[in-house]
């Protein structure tokens, strides 16, 4: 839950906190994107891994 502050009055100083803001989150949303695509590398990483170990017919699914 965020705690809300008063907004400022001047035009100035709402414009410099909104580009602050959108600043924040292209940054969060850079960092969000950087660890999907290392969450992607490292379940490619793994599949790799279970087929050295179990080859492709462990892959299969079960009918049943």
């Amino acid at each position: 839950m965020e705690i809300e502050t008063p907004l400022p009055d001047g035009v100035a100083t709402l414009k410099a906190q909104l580009v602050a803001e959108r600043a924040a989150r292209q940054a969060a949303e850079q960092h969000l994107h950087t660890k999907r695509e290392g969450c992607e590398r490292l379940k490619h990483l793994l599949q790799e891994l279970r087929r050295a170990l179990y080859g492709r017919r462990s892959e299969r699914i079960d009918a049943n």
